[in-house]
């Protein structure tokens, strides 16, 4: 499998000083002092698609399976074993002995059996992700048997996801279900078996991880986690500074990265993400002379290296390179000539692009060139920030719809049908502009049935190329993850799928 969490220290100025922000590895009780840009809505493992503050979810809660730092293999984690049957219907799933929640009982398959069931039997945020789950059993304490709908070869990647469900405490569960299934006491409380549990949820301001004295792993450096909500990327880097923070987890200006105050590095991580383009289906660029116009302007190969300097190389497909390297990678257009040509016979162009305030900082210059370069072949463009939430109404509403919406996505797990099922095909829940290619979809969904990786990726590569050649996408960039750490700190590391900002605070060392 392919590797992702692999460090490289790209940049390290001065000598750390022993005074710089945080514990030092001398206290007794270290802290590690760490920001959010945007508060962590709640704590509920099901319940929220959490980004920013993924990190401190999954260091609360554990799944049943897990990847391996630095890699996209799937390994234990609260199971240490799993039979699949012949069939590839029944995952049976082995326990791992002497795990205690935080509320100090035992875990048994009755809290886990229970855990999947809240998840997949009440329309949580969640829930999907064990759609194709039929029956759950457990026929002894540390025995769990999931037996699924149709074969999913990406199953254990839906498990190992940071989103993947997670084993909670029934007790909790069932003292606190209410008329909600919980929702509301999890949002702010929390009972799991990771190495960290909240002890402070102060809204918009500040969250608490303490040590997990019952935790049945090794012991994580840190007693106490404090997670700041500092909205503001140059606050960020002025506490980086002064020692009130010991790490900048996404943002940092590229153009900065060759400057870093002293006593930090760079890392980055080879994550997942990709900046995208989703086309709207009424939109002039469903025209194929019109799209191949416009994409000959705007290749990234033309600007790419300026904006991200080495942490970005142009995307060859609708997945991530890490993913799924295409045999048969998508190449832009290059004739700029017949380019011009095509508009001129076409007549006036103006075309609207959007992104989301969050992704401002990583896809604002890329439009501003891309809008220069239109103009120089007759197209008129503007560029504009909407919020977080707009994207999803645009397929409801496609004639009010901007004409491309760019955006930077990170599947669910590092499987191809955490990709194409998430953003791509046509019933994806977070497909924005409403696409729909039947013939892609049905080779997709062939993809989705098929029981090894070596015969699904050949399929998956068909169907996103598919979906690319109808016009409904354009794959920009490949993403490299960067993070700015004091350069005390060892083991600043990232889970395959964690979205931007998130880290392993459990494994974090100085």
């Amino acid at each position: 499998m392919p590797s992702l969490g692999k460090l490289v220290v790209l940049a390290m100025a001065g000598a750390f000083a022993a005074t710089f922000g945080g514990g030092s590895a001398l206290a007794a009780d270290p802290t590690l002092h760490f920001a959010v840009q945007s508060p962590i809505a709640s704590f509920d493992p099901d319940n929220s698609f959490e980004t920013g503050g993924l990190g401190a979810v999954t260091a609360v809660y554990q799944g049943l399976v897990q990847y391996e730092p630095g890699t996209t293999n799937v390994v234990g984690s609260l199971a240490t074993s799993w039979d699949l049957s012949a069939d590839g219907l029944t995952y049976t799933f082995h326990l791992r002995d002497g795990v205690k929640f935080h509320d100090g009982h035992a875990m048994t398959s009755a809290d886990v059996v229970a855990s999947l069931s809240r998840r997949k039997d009440h329309k949580l945020v969640l829930s999907y992700f064990l759609a194709n789950v039929g029956t759950l059993s457990a026929p002894d304490p540390m025995t769990v048997i999931v037996t699924l709908r149709k074969p999913q070869s990406s199953f254990l990647d839906t498990l190992a996801s940071p989103w993947g469900p997670k084993v909670v405490s029934r007790s909790a569960i069932e003292a606190h279900a209410g008329d909600d299934a919980g929702q509301s006491w999890f949002k702010t409380n929390t009972d799991g078996t990771g190495p960290y549990e909240l002890s402070t949820f102060s809204p918009d301001q500040h969250y608490t991880l303490t040590r997990n004295d019952r935790y049945w792993g090794p012991e994580p450096h840190f007693a106490t986690v404090e997670i700041a909500v500092i909205s503001d990327i140059g606050q960020q880097i002025l506490k980086l500074r002064g020692g009130e923070l010991d790490v900048v987890p996404t943002g940092y200006p590229v153009a900065q990265l060759s400057q870093l105050p002293a006593g930090t590095k760079v890392l980055t991580f080879d994550n997942l993400g990709m900046i995208v383009g989703f086309i709207n289906p009424k939109s002039p660029l469903a025209r194929p002379d019109i799209r191949r116009a416009v994409l000959t302007a705007i290749r990234p190969e033309d600007w790419i290296h300026d904006v991200f300097d080495v942490y970005a190389r142009p995307a060859g497909s609708l997945y991530p390179a890490a993913m799924l390297k295409p045999v048969h990678p998508f190449v832009f257009p290059t004739d700029i000539d017949a380019a011009k040509a095509i508009v001129k016979t076409s007549g006036p162009l103006k075309l609207s692009f959007v992104y989301t305030a969050d992704n401002a900082g990583l896809v604002r210059t890329p439009l501003d060139i891309m809008i220069a370069d239109l103009a120089a072949i007759g197209v008129e463009a503007t560029a504009r920030p909407v919020q977080r939430s707009a994207p999803f109404s645009y397929a409801r509403d496609q004639a009010s719809a901007p004409d491309m919406l760019l955006a930077r996505i990170n599947p669910d797990a590092a499987h191809p049908a955490t990709q194409i099922d998430v953003f791509f095909t046509t019933s994806a829940p977070v497909n924005f502009m409403g696409f729909s290619d039947p013939a892609a979809d049905a080779v997709a969904a062939k993809a989705d049935a098929a029981p090894t990786r070596a015969e699904a990726d050949p399929l998956y590569e068909k169907a996103a190329r598919m979906m690319i050649d109808a016009g409904g996408f354009v794959p920009f960039a490949d993403l490299r993850e960067i993070i700015v750490a004091k350069s005390g700190l060892k083991n600043v590391v990232t889970r395959p799928s964690f979205p931007p900002g998130n880290i392993d605070f459990g494994l974090v060392t100085e």
